[in-house]
């Protein structure tokens, strides 16, 4: 599997809303409806909860791609990384690739894998490393880092900030997941001023309390142990 595809997966919706949590990936993701229709999409960064509407019965295949992976006709345009895009609508390039996934379903996960040597663009290696540093607080204060931080932007489309905020979020979630502890305790161990301010970070990254992650530990399973952009 290419180096740049952190994940592969594949599910079927048995419901008619499905909701995803902000994991810092894109997702180049193939949709197969049961009245027959078939989307390739690529999707934007999250900053909040996605929800996504789609027929119960629709199969989904997709790859996650490291954070600075881009397609290559996006270039350096980095405020195109917030916007979903229509893989089979933007480009006549993409055309034969997607007709050979609607011909064979069934290999849809390889050709995605294809997909991805042929017409993505690899993040800078250093990328990897400075998002490890950012979500473990262990940026180096140096004349380097400003540098990198302006680079980060251009790399991944998102600055520093996102990257450390949604860290810090996804991390302090996995630590409410059924745990009986102080909110106050989290909030602190965290990184956060304080209790109101973890439950803010809760509302604004995953749409739920703190409270709500305590009591229902499933929630944070289902959203939060798929590989991220800072689990590698």
């Amino acid at each position: 599997m290419p180096d740049h595809i952190i994940d592969t997966w594949q599910m079927t919706s048995t419901v008619s809303t499905l909701t995803v949590w902000p994991d810092g990936c894109r997702d180049i993701i193939v949709c197969f409806t049961p009245d027959g229709r078939q989307q390739i999409v690529c999707t934007g960064i999250d900053a909040g909860v996605r929800p996504v509407q789609c027929l119960p019965g629709t199969r989904y295949y997709g790859i996650r791609l490291a954070p600075g992976t881009n397609l290559r006709h996006e270039l350096s345009a980095s405020h195109g990384r917030w916007r979903d895009i229509t893989i089979n609508q933007h480009d006549a390039q993409y055309g034969a690739w997607a007709r050979e996934i609607a011909r064979t379903p069934e290999r849809a996960s390889v050709l995605l894998q294809e997909f991805a040597w042929r017409w993505t663009r690899k993040p800078a290696l250093w990328v990897d490393e400075y998002l490890q540093q950012v979500s473990t607080n262990n940026i180096p204060a140096t004349s380097r880092e400003r540098t990198r931080r302006r680079q980060i932007l251009m790399e991944t489309g998102a600055n520093t900030t996102y990257w450390r905020t949604l860290a810090r979020a996804r991390r302090c979630a996995c630590t409410l997941a059924g745990q009986r502890v102080l909110l106050a305790d989290v909030a602190l161990e965290c990184g956060y001023s304080d209790q109101a301010h973890m439950s803010r970070a809760m509302r604004r990254w995953f749409g739920c309390t703190p409270s709500e992650l305590q009591r229902e530990p499933l929630l944070a399973q289902r959203h939060l142990t798929a590989p991220d952009a800072f689990i590698r």
